[in-house]
């Protein structure tokens, strides 16, 4: 008997193990460290700021992810493929266009229907609309008529688009854009966060030329995007880094890339001007030093993530991040100057962008069904 137990368990081990290994996993992750996350002091101290954010346009708009402002209303897209003018004023809400086709608002439907990301209105006065699944469009916003600047299926270096998020326009006419995958479009962005590979690339639409060109690429999970207020360089969000890069459009380094700013509090999303001439950077959830980080604990071990997928949903990583809103301001020179907090999450957490104008702050979110404000007339005495 004691014989037979010591083959037939090497034996079953050996079997589950042949089993497990035809056992598909959706995604192929790499290793990669990141810093011992930054201790919330100085700066970071946490308060109950975005506690006090309001909602606005409650249940009628559902993750109004990126934000432009034009003459007093506000240009948003949503989860179910729209782009829509908000009235700050009278709080008025109007479609302006559907970029893809009903119906829209599931998960399946993401890919015809569209998911309108990244927006800027440009110098003639229209709204240019990065459409994750899409492509590259530029929206009359009185009329809704819609041209299509680069279509997905039109390769550069080879590859669709696959996952389009940021613009920044220069003002040459330039419009600068990430791609922040090679492989996985919107709906699957928590593959981009696990495996962590550096397929991500920076890219820019000559107008005149009406072509497309690959500027930078060997980018991990490359997010939100800014040009300095000189123009003279633009600012590209590593999501999976936690950092953000600077990379020189002018001068004797122009074409070259160093560290604006690394070891960020959390998980970073888009960054847009202050009015200070400095920065506003969002993020969807916290890291801090002596918490768990799931994303810190993860990065190096590609193994595990394996194992993770094999075991369960996929988009139980993303749920087991911290409920924690945060967005810091930063310098000119990118140091982190001031943080806004909601410590426990409840009011606010997951912020996609920070649009600021005339002391009050409207904060994007991905998936909330609304848009929130927060009024900081109270604390801009003690802003720098």
């Amino acid at each position: 008997m004691t014989w037979t137990k010591c083959f037939l368990l090497p034996l079953l081990v050996c079997l589950l193990g042949i089993i497990w290994s035809w056992v598909p996993c959706a995604i192929d992750p790499v290793g990669y460290n990141l810093a011992v996350p930054p201790k919330f002091e100085g700066p970071l101290q946490p308060n109950d700021y975005l506690a006090k954010a309001e909602r606005l346009f409650e249940g009628s708009i559902i993750g109004p992810e990126s934000l432009a402002l034009h003459q007093g209303k506000l240009y948003t897209g949503t989860a179910d493929g729209k782009v829509v003018e908000l009235d700050l004023d009278v709080h008025t809400m109007r479609t302006v266009t559907l970029l893809g086709k009903p119906p829209c608002g599931s998960f399946m439907d993401e890919p015809v229907c569209g998911r309108p990301l990244g927006m800027e209105i440009d110098k003639s006065g229209h709204l240019i609309v990065a459409d994750a699944y899409l492509g590259l469009h530029r929206v009359n916003i009185a009329t809704g008529v819609t041209e299509l600047l680069v279509s997905p299926d039109s390769p550069q270096d080879g590859k669709n688009l696959t996952f389009l998020n940021a613009i920044a326009i220069h003002k040459n006419g330039s419009i600068y854009m990430t791609d922040s995958s090679a492989k996985w479009g919107r709906r699957n962005f928590v593959n981009v966060l696990a495996e962590g590979r550096n397929d991500a690339r920076l890219l820019r639409y000559d107008p005149d030329t009406r072509t497309t060109t690959t500027v930078l690429d060997g980018l991990s999970f490359a997010n939100g995007l800014h040009l300095a207020h000189d123009n003279s360089f633009l600012l590209i969000v590593e999501l999976n880094k936690c950092r953000i890069l600077k990379y020189m459009l002018e001068g004797p380094r122009a074409g070259t890339v160093e560290t604006f700013t690394d070891n960020l509090p959390g998980i970073p999303d888009n960054i847009r001007p202050n009015s200070r001439g400095g920065y506003w950077l969002a993020f969807a959830t916290a890291r801090q030093a002596g918490k768990f980080s799931a994303i810190d604990f993860l990065a190096p071990k590609p193994w595990l993530k394996k194992i993770m997928y094999k075991l369960m949903n996929p988009d139980i990583l993303f749920q087991t991040l911290p409920k924690y809103g945060l967005i810091v301001e930063l310098n000119a020179s990118g140091d982190i100057i001031r943080s806004l907090h909601d410590p426990v999450g409840t009011v606010f957490s997951g912020v996609s962008e920070v649009q600021e104008h005339d002391g009050v702050l409207y904060l994007g979110s991905f998936s909330a069904p609304y848009l929130r404000k927060l009024d900081i007339t109270f604390l801009l005495n003690t802003f720098t």
